[in-house]
């Protein structure tokens, strides 16, 4: 019979070993499927965002061609997002890249907050090397995020250039009609007319100089920041957990003395009387 009961009993805990072996695996295995899953998702994620980017590159560079055989005026721009060991040598590594491409950093920001320091530059460079120079500027660090895109200003510089063109031919007639002029009158209404247009042929030109700057020199924003810092080990006031330890143990103690003193009356009455019942008892035995 005891031999029967061992084997049950080891029985048991050879199912109870299985069961648990089992069940270890598969939180093993869901655990990896989870893990693969999520850093597919990441890499997924990462691959169709570069594809993108990768195709508007391409897009803008067949755009560009084919635009600029027919005269089309395109305006390209690039931000970009790099993780950095040291965001001050970083911003002097794309001052040199702008100089390398004949280009030029047109503004510069860094700040440092609590934890990590971050920067900010923009390079302008020609057009012609616009891609080259993206692509410099990714080797320089870890590319966190990138956008690429293009403006077709065709329509606006043209309408510039008209606007331009013919406040100048109506300067031009102004100051035909004021050379002629003879009388004061039409002299002063002539000469505030003149200002006018005057004032238009400047704006015209300022806003078409500064297409021509978009259009010659492309703008590459370039967002810079430092790897975050390892998070601290919790600091343990071991003090306070000393303390608060003592604190439940003569607790635990208080309560059992407290036990103690309300029970020891109940229990001084119920002795005596259980050994006295039990006495009768037996005599009443012994009597039978």
């Amino acid at each position: 019979m005891s031999t029967l009961t061992n084997k049950c009993g080891v029985l048991k805990k050879g199912r109870l070993i299985i069961v648990i072996t089992v069940v270890f695996i598969l939180l093993i295995m869901g655990l990896i499927v989870g893990l693969v899953y999520y850093y597919q998702g990441q890499t997924g994620a990462f691959t169709r965002f570069e594809t993108g980017a990768s195709t508007t590159t391409a897009t803008a560079t067949g755009t560009s061609t084919g635009l600029d055989l027919l005269g089309r005026k395109i305006v390209y721009n690039a931000w970009i997002s790099l993780e950095v060991k040291n965001v001050d040598a970083t911003v002097t590594q794309l001052e040199n890249v702008a100089n390398e491409f004949n280009g030029y950093p047109s503004s510069i920001s860094v700040s440092k907050g609590e934890k990590i320091k971050t920067g900010s530059i923009t390079l302008k460079v020609p057009q012609t090397k616009f891609f080259e120079a993206i692509s410099r500027v990714e080797q320089i660090g870890e590319v966190k995020n990138k956008n690429v895109n293009s403006e077709d200003v065709s329509q606006q510089y043209i309408d510039l250039t008209a606007r331009l063109e013919n406040a100048q031919r109506e300067e031009k007639i102004l100051v035909d009609l004021m050379n002629k002029a003879t009388d004061v009158k039409d002299m002063i209404e002539i000469e505030t007319e003149l200002a006018r247009v005057r004032g238009e042929i400047e704006s015209y030109t300022g806003q078409l100089n500064f297409l021509e700057n978009r259009i010659d020199y492309s703008s590459i924003i370039v967002a810079l920041s430092e790897p975050s810092p390892p998070l601290p080990l919790p600091e343990v006031n071991w003090y306070s957990v000393v303390i608060s330890g003592l604190s439940w143990i003569l607790l635990i103690v208080q309560g059992l003395v407290i036990l103690v003193f309300v029970a020891i009356v109940p229990v001084a009455i119920a002795v005596p009387a259980y050994y006295l019942f039990r006495r009768r008892q037996r005599k009443r035995q012994a009597a039978t």
